[in-house]
């Protein structure tokens, strides 16, 4: 991840196809809760990844998790 703007919100929505399975590989700028990424939903899922950019750190920090839809 590059590029951003402190303060800004970024939103990453990843889908599962019919399959499932699929697995992310993490930018190592994104600090998790509890140092561990979230697993993503089962086959023909989405879960919407939110972010909010820090100030002057150019590190991401996970706000308010993901939603699985």
């Amino acid at each position: 991840m590059s590029g951003y703007i402190a303060g800004q919100i970024l939103r990453i929505p990843l889908c599962q196809d019919s399959t499932g399975g699929a697995t992310v590989t993490w930018d190592s700028k994104i600090l998790w809760a509890s140092s561990t990424a979230p697993t993503l939903s089962a086959a023909n899922h989405c879960d919407l990844m939110t972010f909010d950019a820090t100030a002057g750190t150019s590190t991401a920090i996970i706000f308010g998790g993901y939603i699985n839809f």
